[in-house]
């Protein structure tokens, strides 16, 4: 029992840090265009667009 109560306070000390280093938004990916150039989102912040 305390094994498991160690281990779910380490869970909650570093679980947080862990999910914010997963969550991205649109604006953090690039992704190949058409024609063979690059598409940066980050430059459509604040901008409409539709995927």
């Amino acid at each position: 029992m305390k094994n498991f109560v160690s281990l779910l306070m380490f869970s909650f000390l570093f679980a947080p840090k862990a999910l914010d280093a997963q969550l991205k938004s649109i604006y953090d990916f690039k992704v190949e265009a058409l024609d063979g150039g690059q598409i940066d989102f980050s430059k459509y912040k604040g901008k409409k667009f539709s995927l």
